[in-house]
């Protein structure tokens, strides 16, 4: 999978939201010099984007409430004059967008546990407890509170098997950030295992940082657990070296109940064999309004296949949350 093709679609984003901003913009940002005052609106989403500035999120928002308001305008023309004086310059966009966004900083504390009942057709000799949880991102944005809620959850429910779906750090996560973060999750008393996501590409200097942890590393591979079902753990997409899935599993129980650790919702080999239930994070429900009406999240069914999309626990790049709320999920596996 050609990652370099995202480029593109982010780049436009860029491009034309700047435009649109700049456009609504003019009377209110009093820059004479055209050439300063585009500098300046092309500028400083690149600055927020790289400080990991709460800027970003309501420069997003302000192009979303800017489109509404074109197309408002579009439709009702003339009849709404009075909404021109509301709007004022772009000033209510601009309040409306900070207000949003001061929600999505609150609403990143709201931590929540997201619970499903899946019905499994191989016969199961128990029921299973799996917490599943994705995309913490330790180290870009400290947020430790949500360490501390994953650790004390998972010891309440005390599930047969926590799962780890990727992207627990970012790729510039320090040492010391990883090394406290795995000796806070060694507190956990239940069995641990994790793949790794887009972000945090497990290389071969990881073996030293995950040497004296209690999480079990899935790199392609399979584990049965309680001889009762197995979990088959995926390398990121973006892999050259990562296996066709049939050569994970020829050699499995085809009686045993497969659930598929793959960090992205990736559905090719889902919709192409029987595999149970697939366990997915990556897309944090869009985590900005309105990228959740476009990013798979929740509960899909394809055939005999089910497929399971996290929000995710943390955030990525900016301390917001304006779509859904963080997470972790608890699943319960019964026989159908």
């Amino acid at each position: 999978m050609n990652y370099y093709i995202w480029v593109w679609p982010f780049l436009i984003g860029y491009i034309i939201g700047s435009i649109i901003i700049g456009r609504n913009l003019k009377e209110l940002v009093k820059i004479k010099n055209k050439y300063l005052y585009w500098g300046f609106i092309f500028a400083l989403p690149i600055a927020a984007f790289i400080t990991h500035s709460f800027i970003l999120a309501v420069l997003i928002h302000m192009v979303v409430f800017f489109i509404i308001k074109d197309i408002i305008v579009l439709i009702f023309k003339e009849r709404i004059k009075i909404f021109k004086r509301i709007y004022a310059k772009g000033l209510l966009v601009v309040i409306l967008a900070l207000g949003l966004c001061i929600y999505g900083y609150f609403n990143t504390y709201d931590l929540r546990v997201k619970e499903y009942t899946v019905k499994i057709l191989k016969p199961l000799q128990k029921k299973v407890t799996i917490v599943f949880v994705s995309d913490l991102h330790i180290g870009t944005i400290n947020m430790d509170y949500e360490l501390d809620f994953l650790v004390e959850e998972v010891n309440n429910i005390k599930p047969d098997v926590l799962i780890i779906g990727g992207d627990l750090f970012d790729e510039y996560t320090s040492l010391e950030k990883k090394e406290k973060t795995l000796l806070k999750l060694n507190t956990i008393n239940s069995r641990m295992y994790m793949i790794e996501g887009n972000h945090d590409l497990l290389s071969l200097d990881e073996k030293e940082v995950f040497k004296n942890s209690k999480i079990n590393i899935l790199k392609d591979e399979s584990v049965l657990i309680d001889n009762n079902f197995y979990l088959v753990g995926r390398l990121d997409l973006r892999r050259k070296d990562r296996k066709d899935y049939r050569e994970l599993v020829y050699n499995l129980d085809n009686n045993k109940p497969i659930i598929l650790l793959e960090h992205e919702p990736y559905i090719k080999d889902l919709k192409k064999y029987a595999i149970d239930l697939q366990l997915t994070g990556h897309t944090h429900n869009g985590q900005v309004f309105p990228g959740n009406l476009f990013l798979k999240y929740g509960r899909y069914k394809y055939n005999s296949s089910q497929m399971i999309v996290s929000s995710g626990l943390g955030v990525w790049n900016i301390p917001i949350r304006t779509a859904g709320h963080s997470e972790i999920v608890r699943i319960n596996l019964v026989n159908a």
